[in-house]
């Protein structure tokens, strides 16, 4: 087999190179999005552990109102799934 010496003036070596930014540049957004991905993960992992506090608190100072909007929402909840 032979091979050929390809002159970087050619287009397919000019091509090769656009190839070669284009990969480039979509690693570099890829990244991008990965870490605003992983930055957005955290806030709204943050959000969820401070939503979650303020309801087990509420339930705990409040235990039968709780226990009755509970209750009302799984008598709502059969009556929507369970109409004939």
């Amino acid at each position: 087999m032979s091979t050929k010496q390809v002159d970087s003036t050619t287009p397919s070596a000019a091509l090769s190179h656009a190839v070669d930014d284009v990969k480039s540049g979509i690693g570099e957004v890829a990244q991008s999005v990965s870490d605003a991905f992983s930055r957005r993960k955290a806030q709204y992992a943050e959000q969820l552990d401070t939503g979650r506090a303020a309801v087990t608190d509420y339930a705990r100072e409040n235990p039968m109102r709780t226990i009755g909007v509970a209750a009302l929402a799984g008598i709502a909840l059969g009556v929507l799934f369970f109409r004939r």
